[in-house]
């Protein structure tokens, strides 16, 4: 993101955790199951994420030419544990508890040149994740609304939490025409302002569809597409306001109530949390 003048250079409160996989699990990777579970049924789960690079800043001339491009973030790997419980089949509450071990850059860059001189290697707790669903509409068609809330756990200091609670309220819906299921899922993501020269943070209008389709009767095949846009602290919004996303691949069935999620994705269109790195654009 394009940042205001003046913003401090050692600001690591910024929001990493952008994988995040529904705590009873998805009709895709990302995308929540309009449904809930039973009456006191409970959905546990295990979850690992990689991300290269996701938080990266460059500075260009007017003309798109970098000039100077490092990572501030290297690497990032997250390991989640996942509980959720259903409540008289008409609402769900689940909790994400995240661990994160983040490779990034030590001590102070220049406020105007994007420049680092060591990396360290933090491991620690990350943003809890709170949610709730209520199905509105069920059927082939079917729609619930969510909210998602982080809980300020995190290791702000070492780009693993913000230092504040973010929310998420949003809509999820899943179409059934056979043989495979239509997701999407709309929210916005309320959180605080966050900035260093020439990149920032702010509330993001989340939208996200995807695809289910079984293979076999244990295989199904993912897909998903994800766009965050800007729309908040911004004079106008620029294309790196707007990152886009897709990812892909295979859930395994391997036992009645078990399933193997394995996928990977890349960024469409750059930008602040797109996979492969968040960035800037800013001319000298």
């Amino acid at each position: 993101r394009a940042a205001a003048s003046g913003a401090r250079a050692q600001e690591r409160r910024f929001e990493m955790q952008l994988f995040l996989p529904p705590a009873a699990g998805g009709t895709t990777f990302s995308i929540a199951r309009p449904t809930v579970p039973r009456h006191l049924n409970a959905v546990f789960g295990l979850g690992a994420s990689y991300a290269n690079e996701p938080f990266r800043r460059f500075r260009s001339e007017s003309g798109g030419v970098v000039l100077e491009e490092q990572a501030v973030v290297r690497h990032l790997a997250q390991l989640e544990a996942y509980a959720a419980l259903g409540l008289f089949e008409w609402i769900e509450l689940g909790v994400a508890v995240p661990v994160g071990i983040v490779d990034a850059a030590e001590g102070q860059a220049d406020a105007r040149v994007p420049t680092y001189g060591a990396y360290g290697t933090y491991v620690g707790l990350a943003d809890v994740r709170l949610s709730a669903a209520v199905p509105l509409v069920r059927g082939d068609f079917a729609l619930a609304a969510r909210f998602v809330t982080h809980l300020p756990t995190g290791d702000f200091g070492n780009y693993l939490g913000m230092e504040y609670w973010i929310a998420t309220p949003s809509l999820a819906m899943a179409w059934d025409p056979g043989p495979l299921t239509v997701a999407a899922e709309i929210g916005y993501r309320l959180r605080q302002r966050r900035a260093i020269e020439g990149f920032e943070q702010d509330d993001d209008l989340v939208v996200a569809v995807g695809l289910n389709v079984p293979v076999v009767e244990a295989l199904e095949i993912i897909g998903e597409s994800q766009l965050r846009i800007g729309v908040a602290g911004h004079v106008d919004v620029q294309a790196y306001d707007v990152p886009w996303e897709v990812g892909a691949g295979v859930r395994i069935l391997p036992l009645r109530g078990m399933s193997v999620d394995v996928g990977g994705g890349t960024s469409i269109l750059a930008g602040a949390g797109a996979i492969g790195g968040p960035g800037l654009d800013r001319g000298p």
